[in-house]
């Protein structure tokens, strides 16, 4: 039987996940990225992974480290997988431009073993 991986092994795969994500869409606009299926398919992919591991992150680990918004990346990945359908390029490029720089921050605060914030 495989060893199951540990929360800091995930946190890893989810902080690769973020930086793919930004590599990948530096200098993209909204229309850039809708117009890109190789690269929406490659963001709705990270995404999910990032949601995926976020959600087998023990739930002590992630109350330790509420600053994160979980609920909120697990609900994303969610509606990636499950609802498909509903999913929103918008919303999806929002979350890239808003959202993943701030949760990089926290990410690497908490592999350096500093608080994260808000």
């Amino acid at each position: 039987m495989r060893e199951q991986l540990r929360d800091s092994e995930r946190l890893q795969h989810i902080a690769e996940a973020i930086s793919d994500i930004l590599e990948f869409t530096a200098g993209a606009s909204f229309s850039g990225f809708c117009g890109n299926k190789m690269l929406k398919h490659a963001v709705y992919r990270n995404l999910t992974l990032i949601g995926e591991a976020a959600n087998l992150l023990t739930k002590a680990y992630r109350d330790t480290h509420s600053a994160v918004e979980w609920p909120k990346i697990i609900g994303m990945r969610h509606v990636l997988v499950h609802d498909y359908y509903e999913a929103d390029d918008a919303i999806v490029w929002q979350t890239i431009v808003e959202s993943l720089p701030q949760q990089q921050e926290q990410i690497r605060a908490i592999q350096a073993g500093t608080p994260a914030r808000r």
